[in-house]
């Protein structure tokens, strides 16, 4: 493996993605307002030259091996090309999603896009960190910046609320995490992850103060994953936040949560130091699915229930990570590029319908099969998909997830996995019952119109969703090829 390498074209990705939020901040000025799409139609020119330009380094990676970048604080290697794969397909659906939606055209829409690029650029340095400091300037930049986001309705009280309660959340777990790395690094005398590894393997800090020293770091990547204990801030922020951002924040930060999550527990704290975290990752998996199910059968808001669906989700991909395995990172991985594609296709239903109907409650979407067809039966695949039933990609998921599990003997830990599924079938089918089996006493048109843009893209979505769950061993050949560890 190359060390300290310092060649500018390792970072040609980040650099596209800086030169396209500095071009669309500019033309952001330049546009009048009302007429802003020409400035999300660079950020989607964007995303295809950095899936490009990320398609050329991994090849060249082939031949050189991963590389450190800045003194060890960056890494460049298949992990991180896979997840800033799935950051720029999540930034071009959510541009795509955000040009058509009523709610961003209220407001100052150019701004809006810029952010999101910007986001994904701080995503994009998370997930190649290899040193503390990296991951909490990295932090910073998501999460300053989704706070924003969050609170984009200016005219909207909720809007205003989730992005309050998004900010005190985050500023809490953040001040533990930032804490955590300073009493690491007074434990090890290092802020880079091998030689925390180095130093943890020499026994370095004692048991008990490096147990707890782990939590409080963890405390903020569990927090971006919107894992228990600290997942509290994700409904309220889904439900009052522009349906365009959740459905942002629901894959493109968790993602990049995931990843540093994976990387800095495996590399600086792996299976050979003292710290037994892998018990640690299955009660917080169990919490947080479980929680995040029994929870969920209780809500009226379709994105409300969207939001404790994905901390469920957020509790299932943990699964992976608690067997300490390759299959279970591999696992991890292919369900992270499902999941992007099963949940923004939901969010997608819901952003359509909400800029007809003006309403996300559950009890607005009676009778929505016989009004929007192809809304709801394309609800109703992801729903399917989130939920694990055959034949679709989240079920293929699940099942790598849950034989990773099984293969290593935890079979109470697969049951639960098993059982909160089945849970969450019901509230999924809270909603599959609403659109088809039930009738709106209310007047309403005969037929609700969506978009032209958005029903393509549905079309889109569903397609690799019934695709992967048929053929999925490409995807999960590429999956097992970007672990590491």
């Amino acid at each position: 493996m190359q060390q300290n390498v310092l060649d500018i074209h390792y970072l040609i990705p980040e650099l596209i993605l800086f030169c396209t939020f500095a071009v669309m901040l500019a033309a952001d000025q330049v546009f009048k307002r009302g007429r802003k799409k020409p400035v999300a139609v660079m950020g989607i020119a964007g995303m295809g030259l950095l899936i490009v330009s990320l398609w050329q380094q991994s090849a060249g990676l082939a031949e050189t091996g991963p590389v450190y970048l800045f003194s060890r604080m960056m890494m460049v290697d298949p992990f991180s090309i896979y997840f800033k794969w799935i950051f720029a397909m999540t930034t071009m659906l959510t541009l795509i999603l955000a040009m058509r939606s009523k709610e961003i055209e209220k407001q100052n829409e150019g701004e809006f896009y810029t952010l999101i690029v910007f986001v994904c650029l701080g995503m994009s340095f998370l997930c190649s960190s290899t040193h503390l400091l990296m991951i909490f300037l990295s932090f910073e930049m998501i999460s300053i910046l989704s706070y924003v986001l969050a609170g984009y309705l200016r005219g909207d009280p909720r809007s205003s609320e989730s992005g309050i309660k998004y900010m005190i959340y985050g500023a809490f777990t953040t001040g533990i995490m930032i804490y955590g790395m300073s009493m690491l690094y007074g434990l090890t005398g290092s802020l880079e992850f091998h030689e925390i590894h180095d130093a943890l393997q020499g026994g370095r800090g004692g048991l008990v103060p490096v147990t707890v020293t782990l939590l409080m770091i963890s405390s903020g990547m569990l927090f971006k994953i919107a894992a228990a204990p600290f997942h509290m801030w994700s409904p309220d922020v889904y439900e009052g936040a522009p349906t365009v951002a959740t459905a942002f924040f629901s894959v493109g930060p968790k993602a990049a949560g995931f990843a540093v999550f994976l990387r800095f527990l495996l590399t600086a704290f792996g299976p050979d130091t003292p710290v037994d975290w892998h018990r640690i990752i299955e009660i917080l998996s169990i919490l947080t699915m479980t929680i995040g199910n029994y929870t969920a059968l209780r809500q009226e808001n379709v994105k409300r229930m969207l939001a404790y669906s994905s901390i469920a989700q957020a509790g299932y991909i943990l699964m992976g990570l608690a067997v300490l395995h390759p299959d279970g990172r591999s696992a991890i991985l292919f369900y992270l590029a499902v999941y992007m594609i099963m949940n923004m296709g939901a969010f997608l239903v819901v952003l359509a319908l909400e800029n007809t109907i003006k309403s996300a409650e559950l009890k607005d979407y009676r009778g929505i099969g016989l009004k929007s067809p192809l809304a709801a039966a394309a609800m109703v695949i992801f729903l399917i998909s989130l939920t694990g039933l055959p034949p679709t990609a989240g079920f293929v998921g699940k099942f790598l997830l849950f034989k990773a599990v099984m293969d290593q003997k935890l079979y109470v830990f697969a049951l639960i996995g098993v059982l909160n599924s089945v849970v969450s079938l019901v509230y999924y089918l809270r909603v599959v019952k609403a659109m088809y089996l039930e009738i709106s006493p209310d007047p309403a048109p005969a037929e609700i119109r969506i978009p032209f843009t958005y029903a393509v893209l549905l079309v889109i979505l569903i397609i690799p969703v019934i695709y992967l769950g048929l053929f999925f061993q490409p995807m999960y050949e590429l999956s097992i090829k970007a672990v590491f560890g």
